[in-house]
């Protein structure tokens, strides 16, 4: 009779094991569509203007920049190329979200500079808070900066790059760049 009694408890315990799966996997689903959707739109050409301010000590410069978003199975390929009076950069990156950690994790290279940063961050709204650690090029020493990626319409978005000034401790703003399709 015990054993009559562990076999249908151990039964029933499989039995609510799998409808927790069954009845949480589709909203696993659908919040990964929500998120890899999110990164959809962003796919395409945008152009847009803003400033770099290289550091806290700098005058704002004035930029031109054209970002190429491309989606690819699982993540999304992004380009930015920007051009300022005297100041020419390419940036290139990617962005996919993980289901298992519900963060945007990617890499992200900028030629010139030669830097390397690992990204990782989340969404609230349709709004990206993403942070890129590297190494800075010449001292090698950490870097920490604050990606925001802020789609404000089909046709509008805006980012924007904070930073920590290691000599004062201060943030300021690096890059900010309306873009429009």
């Amino acid at each position: 009779m015990r054993q009559i009694y562990r076999f249908l408890w151990l039964e029933s315990l499989v039995i609510l094991m799998l409808a927790f799966v069954v009845a949480n996997f589709p909203a696993q689903a659908a919040d990964t569509s929500q998120h890899t959707s999110f990164l959809k739109k962003l796919s395409g050409t945008w152009k847009g203007r803003g400033i770099l301010r290289r550091k806290l000590s700098a005058n704002k410069e004035p930029v031109s920049c054209r970002l190429d978003g491309n989606w690819k199975s699982d993540r999304l390929n992004l380009t930015y190329i920007c051009l300022g009076v005297d100041v020419r950069f390419e940036s290139k990156g990617f962005l996919a979200y993980k289901t298992a950690t519900n963060r945007y994790t990617g890499t992200w290279y900028t030629s010139g500079q030669n830097t390397e940063a690992r990204v990782e961050g989340t969404k609230n709204g349709n709004r990206l808070n993403l942070i890129l650690n590297g190494k800075h090029p010449k001292t090698s020493k950490p870097v920490s900066s604050k990606l925001v990626i802020s789609l404000r319409s089909a046709a509008r978005l805006v980012n924007t790059i904070r930073m920590r000034d290691s000599n004062t401790g201060k943030t300021f703003e690096v890059f900010a760049v309306t873009f429009s399709r």
